[in-house]
């Protein structure tokens, strides 16, 4: 059976890139696609834009489309929204400054239904000011859900939600939990994901492409306000799993979580003893160890700086 694939995209600031991006997925070659935009109480003209898109050029395709507002809550609480009102077999998140090949719903597609795999994972092309590179993941079919894992608190995977596709289901899955933040939401929600898939494929064929040029991304936010934005998604996570670490998704990886956590207060001063009282006793009951995969340098100097 022909799978549904579900597009989900969170609107916020994007007027000058959101033509770009709606016409990229409205002009998907695969008939079973549902498009679900997300305004996330976008202050500029994005919405408007897309209106007058969907009026206009798209008008046939009204059936498929939703156009959900929200207030301003952040990616995270409009993606969920999305997924709440999707339909799919498959999610797939596009951010709106962002775009995709014609054929990426209909890859995916043919994909899952001749693998019925949970997730599906592929290239992308990653847009510099001045160039274009192509980036492929790793196969971690042989390796593992849980070496997966690993690699995305090591930097040795491309953590970017945006080009996964991931079975609706998992979503609904008890203990599914959503970050509050935008920062590290993607290692959040897809640390969760991969744990509670039975099955994964790579395409390697590039099918997003992931713009790097735009002045008003989240990520070009202050450093310290990045990583108390970050620290309390990976906090929210840890402690969403803490009574049962041994059979969670963060089993391999609390280690550097509470290290990485208390880094970034102490080097940063940041208020996150304050705000998670257990974090400091948790830190001191973990050993220093290579098995933390955190820099041992930094577990050295979090230890002295907490004695």
């Amino acid at each position: 059976m022909a799978p549904k694939i579900s597009i989900v995209v969170p609107i916020y600031s994007v007027e000058q890139y959101i033509e770009k991006c709606a016409a990229s997925i409205l002009e998907q070659t695969w008939p079973d696609t549902e498009f679900i935009f997300v305004n996330d109480g976008t202050p500029d003209r994005s919405m408007e834009i897309l209106r007058t898109l969907v009026g206009s050029r798209y008008k046939h395709l009204e059936s498929r489309i939703q156009l959900i507002d929200q207030p301003n809550g952040g990616a995270p609480a409009a993606r969920r929204n999305g997924v709440e009102h999707s339909t799919g077999d498959y999610i797939f998140f596009v951010d709106s400054d962002d775009w995709i090949e014609t054929d990426a719903a209909e890859s995916i597609a043919l994909c899952a239904r001749e693998t019925d795999a949970d997730l599906i994972y592929f290239g992308f092309f990653k847009e510099k000011k001045r160039k274009t590179v192509v980036r492929c993941d790793r196969d971690f079919s042989k390796a593992g859900k849980m070496e997966f894992i690993k690699a995305l608190y090591t930097g040795k995977t491309y953590g970017y939600n945006v080009i996964k596709c991931f079975r609706r289901s998992l979503y609904l899955h008890e203990p599914f939990y959503w970050p509050r933040k935008w920062m590290l939401d993607d290692r959040f929600l897809v640390t969760q994901l991969l744990f509670f898939s039975r099955s994964m494929t790579r395409l390697e064929k590039p099918l997003y492409h992931y713009r790097r040029d735009n002045p008003n991304a989240v990520t070009r936010q202050k450093r310290a306000l990045k990583r108390l934005d970050a620290s309390i998604n990976m906090m929210d996570l840890y402690l969403h799993y803490r009574d049962s670490l041994a059979d969670s998704p963060i089993q391999d990886v609390y280690g550097n979580i509470l290290y990485y956590c208390a880094w970034n207060a102490l080097r940063y001063n940041l208020p996150l003893f304050e705000m998670y009282p257990q974090l400091r006793a948790d830190v001191k009951r973990l050993p220093v160890s290579r098995k933390n995969i955190y820099p041992l340098y930094k577990q050295l100097w979090v230890r002295f700086r907490l004695r």
